[in-house]
């Protein structure tokens, strides 16, 4: 019997030996996918993994005119492992022909190539499977479900933006394509049946900016140095920087004034309502709350209690160009990788919306949204956004960056900005 193409181990009991019962197959209603909206972002089906034991038996194998059973089907790839074979092949072409723009047809599980340049990675984990068949005169018949929880991930904010779950079940009788790739496709379609889905995946509409009075804000900036003081600006530029902590994840943010002001990314409290934890560079935490925020800049603001605190000096991202050195700070990935210090270059400077976005090979990954982006001396020059990624995790050298004044615009600040010594700022 031809094994299926998702390498599933199929084992026979030996003749005199008891035999297997089908295993129940669960059924799942499917729906017709709703239309593709008119103008849909790229989608990059990158990776489907089991949340099914290795071993565990799915199904039974049966043969002969009666279909009598022989013995199980079982599951070979283990917790967390990703399946591979036609169906990620299966589920684009079903995306293709919904109507959506696909990134990726090699099957790969990564392509950068490709699912870098998509807007959005969509990915499941395999909760369930079923996989009953049999070997008749005629050929193989199989009857199969599976049960699937998605995520679509959004690259430049680095954030899922929907998680559902569907199944699927499908019969097929010889000659025909295996039922278990079927349910896979019924399964996908019933995603694409969701509204929800659709209006994930049409293209982002840009959000109002929101209408604040004008906030007077004190920060400091520093004259050049010069380039051998560097490391000691950024060391007290790691003092400043800030996570911001989200249940499992995290965001990063920058002290920009001495009395508790903070600047991140809008997306990075995204969702947060009322006062929410913050981690200062000590270990400490404290409580934050929310002030402005902008969706449309990708920017915010945010109020620590009183006291004093480490604030980085500000620069001015307008005397960047293309080619100048830069570094990025943040907590990437980990909590134990808190406030990174990694160098680029500007590798482009993009008009965007009424304001100018840095983009730069400078290594961020996720969390270090709302992390700051520092010019040769130390001094912020703008703000972490977003980037593309292998996996929607990994970054690979094409990050976004917000500039400092397009922030202040964004959030109505007025910065009043006093020049101190570089040896002055230290001992603060």
């Amino acid at each position: 019997m031809r094994a299926p193409s998702i390498h599933l181990l199929v084992s026979f009991a030996l003749a005199g030996c008891a035999t297997t019962n089908p295993v129940p197959i669960r059924t799942f209603e499917g729906r017709p996918a709703l239309p593709a909206p008119a103008e849909s972002r790229q989608v990059a089906i990158t990776k489907l993994v089991s949340k099914v034991s290795h071993g565990a038996q799915i199904g039974t194998a049966s043969g002969g005119f009666l279909c009598v059973p022989a013995g199980p089907i079982t599951w070979r790839p283990g917790l967390d492992e990703p399946v591979t074979g036609e169906v990620l092949s299966v589920l684009r072409e079903e995306l293709k022909k919904a109507g959506y723009q696909v990134a990726g047809q090699s099957g790969s599980l990564f392509e950068e190539s490709s699912a870098g340049q998509a807007e959005l990675l969509l990915a499941g984990a395999i909760k369930h499977v079923t996989l009953n068949s049999c070997s008749g005169p005629q050929g193989r018949s199989s009857e199969s479900s599976v049960e699937i929880e998605w995520q679509l991930y959004e690259q430049r904010t680095r954030s899922v933006v929907l998680t559902a779950t569907t199944g699927g079940h499908a019969k097929a009788s010889p000659g025909s394509r295996d039922a278990h790739l079927e349910a896979y496709i019924v399964a996908l379609r019933n995603l694409l049946a969701q509204e929800s889905f659709v209006a994930a995946v049409g293209a982002a509409t840009r959000p109002a900016a929101p209408e604040y009075p004008s906030l007077a804000l004190a920060v400091v900036t520093i004259r050049p140095p010069g380039t051998a003081r560097t490391p000691e600006v950024l060391q007290h530029a790691q003092n400043a920087v800030v996570r911001i902590v989200r249940g499992s994840g995290h965001g990063s943010g920058v002290v920009v004034s001495a009395t508790g002001w903070v600047l991140t990314a809008a997306h990075a409290i995204a969702g947060l309502s009322g006062p929410f934890d913050l981690e200062l560079a000590n270990g400490q935490r404290v409580t934050a709350s929310l002030l402005r925020s902008n969706a449309a800049a990708d920017v915010a603001l945010i109020q620590l209690p009183k006291g004093a605190y480490p604030a980085m000096p500000v620069g001015s991202s307008v005397a960047l160009r293309v080619g100048s050195p830069v570094f990025a700070i943040g907590t990437p990935l980990h909590e134990r990788f808190s406030r990174s210090v990694t160098k680029g270059v500007v590798s482009a400077l993009r008009p965007k919306d009424g304001r100018t976005l840095i983009q730069s090979d400078v290594v961020v990954h996720a969390g270090s949204s709302g992390g700051p982006l520092l010019d040769e001396h130390g001094r912020v020059v703008g703000l972490t956004i977003g980037g593309a990624g292998i996996g929607g995790q990994i970054g690979v050298g094409l990050n976004e960056f917000v500039g400092i004044e397009d922030a202040w615009r964004a959030l109505q600040i007025e910065p009043q900005v006093s020049t101190v010594e570089i040896d002055t700022l230290l001992r603060r």
